[in-house]
């Protein structure tokens, strides 16, 4: 087996960059909604996104009436960096 950190190197990177680099290994991206809500980060992540979109009205709650199908929505959340 061959490992990739045996094929790479941050010794070209900048003083900046390497830091930069390192910290991305660190970072834990929940695979799910309860595990999300273990990171006070992601947790306001996600309630800046419903408070956007209850602010914007996208969506009205209604009760479902009998013989019609409700349509679902996934959020999907990622960690993105900025330059």
């Amino acid at each position: 087996m061959h490992h990739i950190f045996n094929f790479i190197s941050y010794d070209h990177l900048t003083p900046l960059s390497h830091q930069f680099a390192l910290s991305m290994s660190f970072i834990s991206i929940p695979n799910s909604y309860e595990k999300a809500l273990m990171y006070p980060e992601w947790k306001q992540v996600i309630d800046e996104e419903m408070d956007a979109l209850i602010s914007c009205q996208t969506w009205d709650i209604v009760t479902t009436l009998s013989g019609l199908h409700v349509v679902l929505s996934l959020c999907v959340y990622n960690q993105v960096s900025s330059r």
